[in-house]
């Protein structure tokens, strides 16, 4: 009586509306030039005719051409050649359209995986994934039956016509970030003491649920008390968490 007293399953239930599609990658987009042998540069600043005939881009040479400049590369200088306006030697800005703009990008697992995100742009949006599970997490008080299971009901459109350009997309990819920011921040927020196998018995999984519109996506993490007579009975469990 006293063991099934101890193992009473635990349900605990917790919303995320509107989870994180987006995550800023800079609060204030830096400006980006032409640099030489590395971008084609537009036709309004080449020598028209030789671009016409040969399709050779190349600045005109008389108001725009090439103008060497001190850069670091593999934290070594170097000279390298930008695109600038020759009377003021002004380096010509290649998103001047979008400089001082938030700069954002769509969260996306697979882009972790074959290493398109860069290391700091994944810390980025690990950060802002956790930053949001933090705050739903907010009132929970800390966990005390073990070891957990963690099952996620993912609200969303089946055709993302806003953050994939209406692509098929697939679960593994989308949910890989938020299933690894959640196992973190429980530990983090102290809502478990470790996220090791002897706590979670079963690691945040999504499970999709359709919904029409994506102002209606949400999470729903389900944490229950993983009771599985395979777990409860084995001697290493028992004895860690003082069931013996």
């Amino acid at each position: 009586m006293e063991l099934k007293s101890l193992l009473v399953e635990q349900l605990v239930e917790i919303v995320v509306p509107l989870y994180l599609r987006e995550y800023v990658k800079s609060e204030s987009l830096r400006a980006k030039f032409y640099e030489k042998g590395r971008k084609d540069i537009p036709i309004k600043y080449c020598n028209k005719e030789l671009y016409k005939k040969e399709e050779i881009r190349e600045p005109d040479g008389v108001i725009y051409g090439w103008k060497s400049f001190k850069v670091t590369r593999n934290k070594k200088p170097a000279l390298t050649d930008f695109l600038v306006e020759l009377a003021s030697g002004r380096k010509i800005v290649a998103n001047e359209a979008h400089v001082g703009q938030r700069n954002v990008a769509n969260i996306n697992g697979q882009g972790i995986y074959n290493g398109n995100i860069a290391q700091h742009d994944r810390n980025n949006m690990m950060k802002q994934i956790k930053a949001q599970f933090a705050k739903a997490l907010k009132d929970l008080p800390p966990l005390t039956a073990f070891p957990i299971r963690i099952r996620v009901y993912v609200f969303d459109t089946i055709m993302d016509n806003t953050y994939s350009n209406g692509q098929d997309w697939d679960m593994d990819n989308r949910f890989f970030p938020y299933g690894k920011a959640f196992a973190d921040t429980l530990k983090g927020t102290g809502k478990i003491p470790d996220d090791n196998i002897y706590y979670i018995t079963e690691p945040p999984h999504a499970i999709f649920v359709p919904v029409e519109d994506t102002q209606d996506r949400k999470l729903v993490i389900r944490i229950e008390q993983d009771t599985r007579p395979i777990i409860i009975n084995n001697f290493l469990y028992k004895r860690f968490h003082g069931r013996l």
